[in-house]
């Protein structure tokens, strides 16, 4: 529904051959690629060159970047926010679209509002959450760019100048060349075994082996959710 909308009516092209995402075909968490982009990631450890990978979230990257322990990292609108909150000035930090190889697509995740089914006030709730859709209730909800707006009309350079970057539209411009990319039913499995085995292979420094664990993870995570 997002790509017939009013929203892209006038960009035919830009949204020609879009849909949901893909099915997800059998794991290859151990390939001789995975094996070797962690491998890389262990020797940037081990030489000094990289703090060891974390299994926080976005925040405790931000920590990272502001305290001066890494230089890049991919990230979203958040970012300009979270930075901000985390000690960094508005021109101490900027962003571009990431570099190109193959293709240049980014990750398209989107966020909602949903109603419990055991609701006793569905028809309330709903008018509580077309309230907090407008783009008047949006700074209320998430002030300091803590998150891109939905709505474009609010992606101005005013919005930005408190916290940066000086990019700042590149967040919502990357729409335009994205990619759904929906999570398998065995998700939450899935991240807490590369969690698990990440940490394994920075201790051990072996990344095939913990990518063969994580193999089998996901092959038995995968199986069960079938």
């Amino acid at each position: 529904w997002l790509w017939k909308s009013k929203a892209f009516s006038d960009n035919p092209i830009g949204v020609s051959g879009r849909k949901g995402g893909w099915k997800w075909g059998d794991p290859t968490a151990n390939s001789d690629a995975a094996v070797e982009a962690l491998q890389y990631v262990i020797d940037l450890q081990k030489s000094g060159a990289s703090p060891s990978p974390d299994v926080g979230g976005g925040a405790t990257l931000q920590g990272l970047m502001a305290s001066g322990r890494i230089g890049m990292t991919i990230g979203g609108g958040f970012w300009a926010g979270g930075l901000h909150n985390a000690g960094m000035k508005n021109g101490s930090f900027d962003v571009v679209e990431f570099p190109t190889w193959k293709s240049n697509k980014s990750l398209f995740g989107a966020g909602g509002y949903g109603i419990f089914n055991s609701s006793k006030n569905k028809d309330l709730a709903f008018e509580v959450i077309k309230v907090m859709v407008q783009p008047e209730s949006f700074d209320s909800l998430w002030p300091g760019n803590v998150t891109t707006p939905a709505q474009k009309s609010l992606m101005t350079a005013d919005r930005y100048k408190t916290t940066g970057p000086e990019h700042w539209s590149v967040f919502y411009d990357q729409l335009d060349n994205s990619v759904p990319i929906s999570a398998p039913p065995y998700y939450n499995a899935l991240a807490t075994a590369l969690n698990q085995r990440t940490t394994q292979a920075i201790s051990s420094g072996n990344a095939k082996k913990a990518l063969d664990g994580l193999q089998a993870d996901i092959e038995k995570a995968a199986s069960q959710a079938s």
